[in-house]
This record gives structure tokens, sequence and C-alpha cells, in this order.
């Protein structure tokens, strides 16, 4: 679960790093995705806790 929410955030970095999505991106295109892929992998990490943390109460 957790595994996905990192490469989603490595993915962002990369993509920020390298300016490249499968194709070519303009300086701000790599920074909205990046930035859109990091918040997506915080928001997957935050979600596989919360899912963690319930199974653990229960």
């Amino acid at each position: 679960m957790g595994l996905f929410a990192l490469v989603y955030i490595v993915l962002g970095y990369f993509v920020i790093k390298l300016k490249w999505l499968m194709v070519p991106l303009s300086d701000t295109l790599a920074y909205a995705m990046g930035a859109l892929l990091i918040v997506y992998g915080i928001f997957r990490g935050y979600r596989a806790y919360l899912s963690i943390k319930d199974t653990m109460n229960d």
C-alpha cells in the first residue's frame, strides 16, 4: 500500500528534476505535474496510514 505512495513521490521528483514524462516537458508543466504527483503520493500515503491504523484498532 505505502509502496505506491513512495513511487508517486519519487516519480514526481524525477519529473521536476528531469523535466520528462514520456515526452519532454516545459519548465512550468514539469513543476506542475511533479508537484501534483508528489501531493498525490502524500495523499496515498496518508490513506494507507489511516487504513493500517483502522485495521490495528479493530
